[in-house]
């Protein structure tokens, strides 16, 4: 708390004349309520605390760039951009990447003579309190439906050491006997991550399941990704019929229910509900998918809004298509992972 205080003091003491790192010390959510970015809420990250704001370089109806307020950094998982203010002020204003001159002007313009903060982002940092996210040997870190920041700044958190067969036994009890996955189903989708967390160095392994360039990454305290270059996993069979899951957990929970090693249509996982634009410009660029069925997450079960929302912004998204909320087939549980360790269990 000392510390946080101390900070806020040197914030305000910082002169007229711009720079680097003066420009460091401003708190990002104080420069996007300055540009009239809209806050939409909190919610608990890979990396901590963070604040989600709607993109105000484009329209976006799923809400996606957060603030890390700990680390104050930020992402924009759909674009595939992020990392400290002077990043975020050239992705804001069309500026080249690391035109560090035009965006501390950009910034001497917004701050023109003290930099006296927004009441908001004050409260932020003499609240901050340091998180510790892992313990002596493993992450841990209260799963969320959206772990995705973090994954796409210019450098990333969590670096990939070594990917091999899954092999080590935590990973698949924790498969086989917490989520009831057929192992052998898995082996086929999924591989075995070290992983070391950049900031610490320290070093953990997890399931790994491929996204774009990098991995979704997961085991029985962490949730989150691997490395650079988030995108949607694509399995593609060419069907008029498209299978959309948001997580692989799911997308490996459908299989192991009908006893399937592969999906019987063309079938996408997100990764994470922030990637639902990607899918979306994956159906215009497939013309014969005319049906979806999506595996959503019912979130209204624990009273959040966020799979109705998504439903809602894939039917305008997608009008011309017809589209199966399949979560009716799940009513009571809050997703398909949920209905099938319990449906396992009273087997």
């Amino acid at each position: 708390m000392k510390n946080a205080i101390w900070q806020q003091e040197k914030i305000i003491s910082i002169t007229q004349t711009m720079r680097t790192q003066d420009a460091r010390q401003i708190p990002i959510t104080d420069y996007l309520e300055r540009i009239g970015a809209k806050f939409t809420r909190t919610q608990q990250g890979t990396n901590g605390l963070e604040y989600v704001y709607h993109s105000p370089t484009r329209s976006d109806s799923k809400p996606s760039l957060c603030v890390n307020i700990e680390k104050n950094i930020w992402s924009d998982v759909p674009v595939g951009a992020g990392g400290r203010l002077i990043e975020l002020v050239c992705h804001v204003h069309n500026l080249p990447d690391n035109d560090v001159k035009s965006a501390l002007e950009v910034l001497d313009s917004i701050y023109p003579t003290v930099h006296s903060f927004s009441n908001k982002a004050a409260r932020i940092m003499a609240n901050n309190v340091s998180q510790t996210l892992f313990d002596a040997s493993t992450p841990s870190i209260a799963p969320t439906t959206n772990n995705a920041t973090g994954l796409n700044k210019k450098s990333a958190a969590i670096e990939v050491l070594k990917v091999q067969a899954l092999f080590s036994y935590p990973l698949k009890q924790y498969l086989q006997n917490d989520r009831k996955i057929n192992l052998n189903i898995a082996k086929e989708y999924v591989q075995e991550v070290t992983c070391r967390l950049i900031a610490s160095g320290k070093q953990f392994y997890s399931i790994g399941f491929a996204s774009g360039s990098t991995f979704a990454i997961r085991n029985k305290n962490f949730k989150g990704f691997a490395g650079l270059g988030v995108d949607i996993s694509v399995f593609d069979k060419g069907t008029s019929k498209t299978l959309l899951f948001e997580g692989f957990m799911d997308f490996l929970s459908y299989l192991t229910a009908k006893n399937l090693h592969t999906p019987p249509f063309t079938t996408v996982v997100l990764n994470s509900s922030a990637m639902l634009d990607r899918f979306v410009q994956f159906v215009a660029q497939h013309p014969a998918i005319t049906e979806i069925d999506y595996f959503r997450d019912r979130d209204e079960l624990n009273n959040k809004t966020t799979g109705l929302e998504t439903l809602e912004q894939l039917n305008n998204s997608l009008s011309h298509l017809k589209i199966n909320d399949l979560s009716s087939a799940y009513p009571n549980h809050k997703d398909l992972n949920e209905w099938l360790i319990e449906h396992v269990s009273h087997q």
